[in-house]
C-alpha cells in the first residue's frame, strides 16, 4: 500500500471516530481534526509520489466516506434545525464529485480537465469551514446552523458551476 493510501484510509478511520464520539464534542473535534490534516496531507504525498488511478479512487472513496461521517453525526446528534441542516449536507456533498464522475463518464469532460473544476463548496473549502465551527461551538460560540446553511448554499453553488462547465463543452 502506498503511504499516500495509508494517510487518506487513516483519515477515514480518525473521521469515524469523530462521529463515534459526536456527543463528547471535545474528543470529537479532535478526530475530526486528525481527519482533515490527513485529507490534507494525502494529496501532498500522493502528488509526490506520483499519483495514481488506484489512489484516486481510495482518496475520492475515503472523502466520501468521511463527509457521511461527519455531518451524519451532526444529524443524529444536534438539535433542530441544526440537524435538519447536517442531513441535507450528507445528500448534497455527494453532488460537485457525483456532477464531475458523470461529466467524464458521459464523455463532455475529458478527467484531468474536470479535476481542475474546483469550487467554493468543494471539500477543500468545507473542511477547515466545519471544523472552525466545531471550535467554535467548543469555545461557546454556536455559529453551527448558520455555517451548516452556509456550506449547503456553497456546496450547491459549487454543483451548479459544474454542471455549467460540464454542458459547456
Amino acid at each position: 500500500m502506498r503511504l499516500a493510501d495509508a494517510i487518506s484510509i487513516s483519515g477515514t478511520v480518525f473521521s469515524l471516530l469523530g462521529a463515534a464520539f459526536i456527543n463528547n464534542l471535545p474528543l470529537a473535534f479532535f478526530f475530526f481534526s486528525l481527519s482533515f490534516l490527513c485529507d490534507a496531507l494525502d494529496g501532498y504525498v500522493a502528488r509526490k509520489q506520483g499519483p495514481t488511478a488506484k489512489g484516486a479512487f481510495i482518496d475520492a472513496l475515503c472523502d466520501r466516506i468521511s463527509d457521511s461521517a461527519l455531518f451524519g453525526a451532526l444529524a443524529l446528534a444536534r438539535p433542530f434545525p441544526q440537524n435538519l441542516l447536517a442531513l441535507t449536507l450528507v445528500a448534497v456533498v455527494f453532488l460537485p464529485a457525483y456532477i464531475r464522475a458523470l461529466a467524464v463518464y458521459a464523455g463532455l469532460a475529458k478527467a484531468q480537465e474536470a479535476k481542475k473544476w474546483g469550487g467554493v463548496g468543494g471539500r477543500r473549502w468545507r473542511a477547515p469551514i466545519i471544523i472552525l465551527a466545531l471550535g467554535l461551538v467548543l469555545l461557546g460560540v454556536d455559529v453551527l446552523t448558520e455555517i451548516l446553511a452556509l456550506l449547503i448554499v456553497l456546496t450547491l453553488a459549487t454543483t451548479l458551476s459544474r454542471i455549467v462547465k460540464a454542458l459547456s463543452f
